[in-house]
């Protein structure tokens, strides 16, 4: 990706977020490109758990059936009181809870995307305004310039674009 390129929507951050957004689109028909300025996907933390609206969403993401098959579901809680022996089990009854993992949820995200959505090792410098258009100029690490009609910062990208500039 050398020069200057025009795009609809541009996403930065292969987080869940930004993984989330762009097969939202993409399910509605609209191309968009995931800048991600590491080499490949990454997920940290180990598990997430997910309650029932989150599983809704991911039915309407056409990946919640392949997720189930690798989570766990979660059928009560139990809370324990630290100053005392007490502890309560409480069931989760209707409500659809599971655990998952991670990694897997990045991994299905980005499987079901058009090859080519996401650009990786491509870290954002600078984000200004077109002074005609008011719509975002994006400075890539490589030299590159986009321009988007939307662009979508994950916050954690923010954060560093910020302390790259100060």
């Amino acid at each position: 990706m050398e020069g200057e390129e025009e795009t609809e929507i541009i996403i930065v951050g292969a987080g869940i977020c930004g993984l989330s957004t762009a097969l939202a689109l993409h399910r509605k028909g609209l191309k968009s490109l995931v800048l991600e300025k590491s080499e490949s996907l990454r997920a940290v933390g180990g598990g997430i758990t997910m309650r029932s609206n989150g599983w809704h969403a991911l039915g309407q993401l056409c990946v919640a059936s392949e997720l189930t098959e690798s989570s766990v579901p979660l059928r009560w809680f139990t809370n324990k009181w630290l100053d005392s022996s007490k502890h309560q089990e409480t069931a989760f009854g209707v409500w659809e809870i599971r655990c998952l993992r991670r990694c897997d949820l990045i991994n299905t995200l980005a499987e079901s995307l058009p090859s080519g959505t996401i650009i990786f090792g491509c870290q954002v410098l600078s984000v200004e305004l077109d002074p005609l258009t008011s719509l975002p100029i994006l400075q890539l690490n490589n030299g590159s310039v986009l321009k988007a009609k939307v662009s979508c910062l994950e916050s954690v990208e923010l954060d560093d674009l910020h302390e790259s500039i100060a």
